[in-house]
């Protein structure tokens, strides 16, 4: 038989898709494309936005038209938090939340083979963190591994804390584990990832912390890469960048959840640091690391920002130099404090805010890539959707390889970069 996984959301969903197909291939299925025709289709839904969960129910309702006879099934974070919600709107046969995906695999597998619905029930305890197989099913060039589950920071407009629960963390022992073995299978470059990072450890007795994860995974990973999801500012100390300095296969890319650059906005979102503390994160992280890349989650148009605060972000973005940014307007998440805050923008402000705040961060992009003109780069390289070949260097640049037929897929090349095009590098690989 025939299954379609679908990913919608961040990269943790995205592991965990891959983790159900690996699981669907163990029990003997054929895992194809969610384009393709199969018995069933798997939904991983993400509820970060409500835009968010416009989607999952959009990607539902189109299933359900294209393959009438197919089981639809939906687990992950919109139906951790709302099953019923796509249960009346959706038409599908199971549900299932984001607590135990093996669970929900089987009933999957079940309802397939013996043609018979289990009763839909989304659980809502906090099991232990749940090792899933790491890998994809294709390539054997990058690969994810979810390292973390759960947030406690309740930011006023997420609801993730109420989707995901509290931090569990994988044990360092098994994080080492499956670190060699996606080396052994050929993976060039690990993705750690989690839903806060940042928290990873203090959960575990003894307690530990995301340096004792990266010295310990870094050293199983032997010449493969180690990158880094999304960090609080406020996790980036003195001790964190002379202990992480020290490791040599680290990429040298940061990914800061900053949400805002100024102090007060970020006072109402509940992020508990302010622009200083950025500035301070920022400043260590170039005084131990050589030219990193450093870039950041913002959210424009947040309830009561004014013209003032959202000029400090735009000063703060500058000062940090940032290599790029992803930019969000603002939208009410139902069931977070900032629904019922005053001060909401029409979306024509959150828009121009938005397009202002991406001008100024596509300025800082192009200047830190020019950097790079003229040196030479270790690039992992990959095929592209349309055939070429490019990569990305440890600082998580991307590099398109003029000459990408001498190189082969999945291994480093040493390139030339030549120049920039638009938002991507350009260079010629360099025979050793």
């Amino acid at each position: 038989m025939k299954i379609a996984v679908c990913t919608l959301g961040c990269k943790t969903n995205q592991f965990e898709c891959q983790a159900m197909e690996k699981l669907f291939a163990d029990q003997g299925y054929d895992v194809v494309s969610a384009d393709s025709e199969a018995d069933g289709y798997v939904v991983n839904s993400c509820t970060v936005t409500s835009t968010a969960d416009k989607k999952t129910r959009q990607m539902l309702r189109h299933l359900r038209r294209a393959h009438p006879e197919a089981l639809i099934a939906v687990c992950g974070c919109m139906t951790q938090v709302d099953e019923g919600d796509v249960r009346e709107q959706c038409g599908v046969d199971l549900v299932g939340g984001n607590r135990d995906f093996k669970s929900f695999v089987t009933v999957v597998d079940e309802a397939l083979r013996e043609r018979k619905l289990v009763a839909e029930t989304v659980a809502n305890d906090y099991p232990a963190f749940q090792t899933l197989p790491a890998g994809g099913l294709s390539g054997r060039t990058r690969a994810l591994l979810k390292v973390e589950d759960g947030c406690e920071n309740f930011c006023s407009y997420c609801i993730i804390p109420y989707a995901r629960g509290p931090i569990r963390s994988l044990p360092l022992e098994k994080a080492i584990e499956e670190t060699k073995k996606l080396c052994a299978q050929g993976y060039k470059e690990i993705v750690l990832t989690g839903i806060e990072i940042s928290a990873y450890g203090i959960d575990l007795r003894p307690q530990l912390s995301i340096c004792d994860l990266l010295e310990a995974v870094c050293a199983a990973a032997g010449e493969a890469r180690i990158s880094l999801g999304s960090l609080k500012p406020t996790v980036i100390d003195e001790e964190f960048c002379r202990r992480l300095s020290k490791l040599p296969n680290l990429c040298r890319h940061f990914h800061l959840s900053l949400q805002s650059g100024c102090t007060e906005t970020l006072a109402r979102m509940n992020r508990k640091y302010g622009a200083d503390d950025i500035l301070r994160a920022v400043s260590l992280l170039r005084t131990y690391f050589d030219e990193p890349n450093l870039t950041a989650d913002i959210i424009v148009g947040f309830p009561g920002e004014t013209e003032e605060e959202f000029a400090e972000t735009l000063a703060t973005l500058r000062t940090c130099s940032l290599g790029d940014a992803h930019i969000f307007p603002y939208s009410v998440r139902k069931g977070t404090k900032a629904e019922s805050f005053s001060g909401k923008h029409t979306n024509a402000v959150k828009k121009t805010r938005a397009a202002e705040c991406a001008a100024v961060c596509t300025e800082l992009r192009n200047a830190y890539l020019d950097r790079w003109i003229g040196t030479m780069q270790r690039v992992l390289a990959e095929e592209g959707r349309d055939g070429s070949v490019g990569g990305y260097t440890d600082r998580y640049l991307f590099v398109r390889i003029e000459n990408g037929e001498t190189v082969a897929r999945g291994s480093y090349a040493d390139v030339l970069v030549t120049g920039r095009r638009g938002g991507e590098l350009i260079g010629e690989a360099i025979a050793r």
